[in-house]
């Protein structure tokens, strides 16, 4: 993709920076409830530790190999939009990820086993697919709303407020809103609050595509299915480092649930 500068500098200013803060926003709105994922299928939903452990090794492989794939099969598209192709994939995801968000935390604790296992598993890779829709055209539009390496510090420093003031809000609330005043989950409104949230973070991305200007346009070279394979061979050891990383932690999570069902077999042994 080969790029020419049109009118790079005009006009960039307060609007372009909070929008482009927004986005980042509006990823952590769907972002923060990752963390409680596990919690909900557990404790609410009913799944065993060692299965949930499982499942997170199939959910983390695809997390760790959707990445490239999508970005490039975002790349590869050729096809002509009305603004800005990651514009138009930035907010084709943000619609995704209102739904799926919502998806991961359907509230059917007394399903059968298995379809709980096919819920989890389809909801967040279909989350996580969204979210990458989103969040990796949106990293590239840093390069497109100015070419100038000041606005660029500005636009990431924004980027950086937005991510921390999305995080901070969802950390102070989430926590308030999903336990009971005796700390229990409050499992049945998790489909709700994650609609919300969702919806919120909706908000933040529409505001952040009407709102930012395409400084620096793009000129497109086609790509073939035989250069995305390349492109992902050529990034095969990245992918397996990456499936590396992702079992570190899922090991030490069958640990730990070893260890609980140790000491909730024999108590004695641990006092």
């Amino acid at each position: 993709m080969g790029k020419s500068t049109v009118d790079a500098s005009a006009g960039f200013g307060l609007r372009d920076k909070l929008a482009y803060a927004a986005g980042d926003f509006g990823c952590n709105m769907s972002f923060a409830l990752k963390g409680y994922l596990t919690i909900y299928w557990t404790q609410f939903m009913g799944i065993d530790n060692y299965l949930m452990a499982s499942l997170l090794l199939i959910v983390q492989i695809w997390d760790a190999i959707n990445d490239p794939i999508i970005g490039a099969m975002v790349d590869a598209d050729t096809r002509k939009y009305r603004r800005n192709k990651f514009l138009a994939y930035i907010w084709f995801g943000a619609i995704g990820l209102t739904v799926a968000g919502a998806l991961c935390y359907l509230p059917f604790p007394q399903a059968p086993g298995m379809v709980k296992n096919i819920l989890f598993v389809a909801g967040y890779m279909i989350w996580d697919a969204f979210y990458t829709v989103a969040n990796v055209p949106y990293g590239s539009m840093l390069s497109l709303i100015s070419d100038d390496p000041i606005q660029r510090a500005q636009l990431s420093t924004f980027r950086s407020i937005g991510s921390m003031g999305g995080a901070l809000l969802t950390g102070m609330l989430i926590p308030v809103i999903i336990y009971d005043n005796q700390n229990n989950l409050r499992g049945e409104q998790m489909f709700v609050i994650a609609l919300i949230m969702g919806l919120i973070g909706l908000v933040c991305f529409r505001f952040m595509v009407t709102n930012t200007k395409v400084r620096v346009d793009t000129t497109i070279t086609r790509s073939t299915t035989l250069s995305i394979i390349a492109r992902l061979w050529a990034q095969r050891w990245h992918l397996s480092q990456r499936l590396l990383v992702c079992m570190v932690p899922l090991l030490q999570v069958r640990s730990c649930s070893r260890l609980i069902s140790r000491m909730q077999r024999s108590p004695a042994l641990w006092v």
